[in-house]
């Protein structure tokens, strides 16, 4: 049984499929997806595909509706704590704070040591199948220890001072029974029991216990998990539909994690199903999305790249963290921009395109076009529809999936030929954790901004082959082009001539090439390692003989005299110090007040004996014990 119900986090199963969720009419452009939960919001998608394809990349991607569109930061930044939450889950690897299930747990009530333990239960996907990759506490990414032989935790922290700060379970949403440390800790917790049917089924979850040492956590430590997302379906790696492989779109059990943002639209266009058996996303059927484009999409994105550094990798990859109260076509619109991808439907099937256009499928001369038809020209967009310059956020696992700049690209000679105004295009780009994959972008979509000639003209029956996203060649005595490529971005069928009236727009795969380290600007990543202060030094401690006297100056009782320095010191600072025989024997220990500068210790102090004495400073964080000092009495 699912019941996490200690806390007041309502599971919103929100934005669903047509048979699950109200919505209004679907509109007739979508053709075979019967319906996305806010059908107007994906009807407009549509709509907008068929205007911005006579646009720039670039354009399109500024093309943001008031409202719509995300920061470029992860989502959930802080643990949220109650109320009420929509359901999330991830694609790709991406980072979360995730939810708490119930408010922290302490443990043990009573004792010498009273709340020693403090023990977290945080939600992180309410889908089933996401991994832990790395977890960050306080403020720095831990290094994760294995489990003893035979623990019930997955990782612990490492070791610090002798000790484990922190142990942690992972639970990938399989798991059938409740976590057996929540249930014997707080089985019989007076307010917030936790009971055996809380399981959490098909909720990927972590249990984290901390110890909660004020020298280590001057607070309730924070947490983030950055993790591998949901199992997704591959059609490439299913050879029932042509691919290679065991998938089945029918069989979860046969998927597997994947960063291909391609893939994950596919998905989402097809629906993406809940535990609870509703769907979120489309219900488009397989032939809808013909699968020798889909292929050649995804490909595209898988594409290795190399890096200045030697590596290597995919040319596009995504993560995100989605909200079921979000409109599918949000999350599509941030994966297709972390792909420079569009989409368009065409006779009831969705075609998409990655990255630079494809190879020309007609070629046309002047003779070709219809001189007794419109035509129309337009060779540069105006001043404001023009950029020279490009910024980009996104979110960096370097920085803890901080929001990061990437850095600027300008052009002089552009600047120049805009009547030396810096046009500034600003992006966000949430779905993209690659710094390299998002300076990789700005590259191709500020030069494919500067490609301004667009077309309007009429072609013979024969272009009735094209389709939206198609790359045309045009050779052109009159305009000067020698088999130019162009992208179609709109066109007209007209049904009693069969002529073809087309938008196309100036393309060029050049501006996608990509030279490691000549186009690459190196970028230094700000260190995320937290640097602990040093623990206080006691200064200038010493160990001396001593003697008691009496009322007329004579030396009565041996005793030994600890000083120390009182420079820098805090009001209230204490001083802890331990004497010894030589041997190790103890012999005294206590506490003074540091502002004193030294201590008499006479009780139990023998003549002609050798001790030595150690002391420290005593605060918050603690100071580090000095140095053993040596006297020997009279």
């Amino acid at each position: 049984m699912n019941r996490f119900a200690t806390f007041a986090v309502v599971l919103i199963a929100g934005l669903l499929s047509a048979d699950a969720a109200s919505a209004g009419p679907v509109a007739a452009a979508i053709g075979a997806i019967k319906a996305f939960a806010a059908t107007s919001a994906w009807a407009a998608f549509v709509v907008r595909i068929g205007v911005s394809l006579a646009l720039s990349a670039l354009a399109t991607v500024l093309q943001k509706k008031p409202g719509r569109g995300r920061a470029p930061g992860i989502r959930t930044e802080t643990t949220t704590t109650g109320g009420s939450n929509p359901q999330t889950f991830i694609l790709g690897t991406y980072a979360t704070a995730g939810n708490m299930v119930a408010p922290p747990y302490s443990y043990p009530n009573s004792g010498d040591v009273p709340n020693k333990w403090l023990t977290y239960v945080v939600d992180v996907s309410d889908v089933p199948g996401v991994q832990l990759s790395r977890l960050i506490v306080g403020g720095e990414y831990m290094d994760l220890e294995p489990p003893a032989s035979g623990s019930h935790w997955d990782y612990r922290g490492a070791e610090r001072d002798g000790i484990h700060y922190f142990y942690l379970k992972w639970y990938d949403g399989s798991q059938t029974e409740a976590d057996a440390h929540m249930v014997g800790k707080f089985g019989d917790h007076q307010d917030r029991p936790w009971g055996a049917d809380m399981v959490g089924t098909g909720v990927a979850y972590a249990v984290l216990v901390f110890h909660y040492d004020r020298k280590r956590w001057n607070q309730l430590p924070g947490v983030r998990f950055e993790v591998q997302g949901i199992p997704l379906y591959d059609p490439r790696k299913d050879d029932t539909v042509g691919g290679s492989g065991g998938h089945r779109w029918g069989d979860p059990s046969t998927w597997e994690f994947s960063e291909n943002p391609i893939v994950m639209v596919y998905n989402i266009l097809r629906g993406i199903t809940l535990p609870d058996g509703q769907r979120w996303g489309g219900q488009a059927s397989a032939s809808a999305l013909p699968l020798d484009n889909w292929f050649a999409a995804m490909n595209e994105c898988d594409v290795s790249v190399a890096l200045s550094d030697g590596g290597t990798e995919p040319q596009y990859r995504a993560g995100l963290e989605v909200a079921v109260d979000q409109p599918p076509v949000d999350v599509i619109e941030e994966l297709l921009k972390g792909c420079s991808a569009e989409i368009t439907e065409f006779g009831g099937t969705y075609k998409v395109r990655v990255g630079p256009p494809a190879l020309p499928v007609y070629f046309f001369t002047d003779d070709d076009v219809v001189a007794d038809r419109p035509q129309s020209l337009a060779p540069y967009p105006g001043l404001d529809g023009v950029h020279n310059a490009i910024h980009a956020s996104y979110p960096d696992p370097e920085s803890l999936w901080e929001t990061r700049d990437a850095p600027p690209r300008y052009n002089a000679q552009w600047e120049d030929e805009d009547g030396g105004r810096q046009l500034v295009a600003e992006v966000e780009l949430p779905a993209v954790s690659s710094p390299t994959q998002v300076q990789r972008l700005m590259k191709a979509w500020i030069e494919d901004e500067r490609r301004f000639r667009r077309h309007s003209l009429a072609l013979p029956p024969d272009a009735a082959v094209l389709e939206p996203l198609d790359a045309v060649a045009w050779t052109s005595a009159r305009e000067g082009y020698s088999a130019k490529v162009f992208e179609v971005g709109e066109l007209t069928d007209d049904l009693v001539t069969c002529l073809q009236t087309v938008a196309i727009r100036e393309r060029d795969a050049g501006d996608f090439v990509w030279i490691p380290g000549a186009d690459e600007v190196a970028v230094e990543y700000p260190s995320t390692v937290v640097t602990e202060p040093a623990e206080r030094q006691l200064a200038g401690f010493q160990l001396f003989d001593h003697s008691l006297v009496d009322g007329a100056g004579a030396p009565r009782r041996n005793a030994l005299r600890l000083v120390w320095g009182v420079a820098d010191l805090e009001v209230g600072d204490r001083v802890e110090w331990q004497v010894q025989l030589a041997d190790g024997t103890a012999v005294a220990m206590g506490t003074a007040l540091a502002a004193d500068g030294e201590l008499i210790l006479s009780a139990g102090i023998l003549p002609e004996t050798t001790y030595r004495a150690q002391a420290r400073l005593l605060s918050l964080h603690g100071g580090a014990w000095s140095g053993w000092k040596t006297a020997t009495t009279g």
